[in-house]
């Protein structure tokens, strides 16, 4: 039976060959998963293996603290 990581291999090779290599698979560059803002960065860097960047521009980047919200 063939895993997660099998099927994105079989559909994106390009881009799981970059993150094999610790580096972003969207913008190519390197990655340090210790550099990553919080915990959802880091629980999405071991699902997609994208830059914190990359995340931001995917998903949005950080929501800013209560304080800050205008209502």
């Amino acid at each position: 039976m063939a895993t997660m990581a099998d099927l994105r291999r079989l559909m994106f090779p390009k881009e799981e060959a970059r993150r094999d290599q610790g580096c972003c698979p969207f913008c190519d560059k390197p990655v340090d998963p210790k550099a990553l803002r919080d915990d959802l960065s880091r629980k999405e860097f071991g699902i997609s293996g994208l830059c914190q960047e990359c995340r931001d521009e995917m998903f949005g980047g950080p929501s800013p603290p209560d304080w800050e919200v205008q209502a």
